[in-house]
């Protein structure tokens, strides 16, 4: 079985592209880093489908470049060698806010749009020094 057919087997036809116009929305960002197109990109929803992703990336000696978010800076997520984009976007699920702790548990796709009105609606809101691009992962933004 083919990169394409294992992949499109784990995430599902339409979430795997290899379609040329698609992946040069992975190509660049906003830095000065070169552009660089993956093979493929695939949206996995369950921490199953990443496992499972990997895995097959590992055995096959395949580069990954995960993504969580349509907004990026550094280079970091433009792949430099081909390979898989594993975009998280489809991870975008609020899991739990425990509200007398004030911590919120997410998925790494959920955007601070996502999480601001989830939190406004609970009479709640984000203090940040630097206001994050909203359609920015909080995740990504805490671990960079």
């Amino acid at each position: 079985m083919g990169t394409r057919d294992k992949l499109v087997e784990i995430v599902g036809s339409e979430n795997f592209s290899d379609d040329p116009e698609a992946l040069d929305t992975y190509s660049k960002d906003f830095s000065p880093t070169p552009s660089g197109v993956p093979n493929c990109a695939v949206k996995p929803k369950t921490a199953e489908e990443v496992q499972k992703v990997i895995k097959f990336a590992n055995e096959n000696s395949l580069p990954v470049v995960p993504v969580s978010s349509w907004v990026h800076f550094h280079g970091a997520t433009i792949p430099k060698q081909g390979g898989i984009i594993l975009d998280l976007t489809r991870m975008n699920r609020i899991l739990e806010v425990d509200e007398p702790n004030r911590r919120v548990r997410m998925e790494v796709g959920v955007t601070w749009e996502q999480i601001a009105s989830h939190l406004a609606k609970r009479g709640f809101r984000i203090m940040m020094p630097l206001l994050p691009h909203p359609l920015r992962s909080a995740v990504t933004d805490h671990l960079e």
